[in-house]
């Protein structure tokens, strides 16, 4: 069914859905506690980056539905995460005790946090060189 010409004064649909953050910011304290925030300062995960000396070095790739994220310590082990931004779902209970509400419904997705999991991929360690005195 073709859909009827628009009457009014405005065609256009303006939406008002939250939307996934395209960037974060990464903030490794000395302990290799990691947090994930938004450009806005809004904290989104916290992680251990399972590092035993601290953490020198910090590099990022991008693909569409995932970033990696590659980290280097002291010690020369590389590990790379997997860092995943999905909308959240709502658990099998709230989809339950929102159908069953009498009370007026409101987008699941007007202003949802974002769900970040980050998952370690992978380990390689680097030979130290011999002219690195430290």
């Amino acid at each position: 069914n073709p859909r009827p010409p628009t009457t009014g004064r405005s065609s256009s649909v303006q939406s008002n859905t939250a939307t996934l953050p395209t960037s974060l910011v990464l903030s490794v304290d000395p302990t290799n506690q990691a947090t994930l925030y938004t450009t806005t300062g809004v904290r989104v995960k916290e992680f251990n980056m399972l590092h035993e000396t601290p953490v020198t070095h910090v590099a990022t790739t991008i693909s569409h539905d995932e970033h990696m994220l590659l980290t280097h310590a002291d010690d020369g082990a590389l590990r790379v995460f997997s860092v995943r931004v999905r909308l959240a779902r709502l658990s099998r209970e709230e989809k339950t005790a929102r159908r069953a509400s009498l009370e007026e419904k409101v987008s699941q997705y007007l202003g949802v946090t974002p769900n970040i999991s980050v998952t370690f991929d992978k380990q390689l360690k680097l030979p130290r060189r011999e002219d690195d005195d430290t």
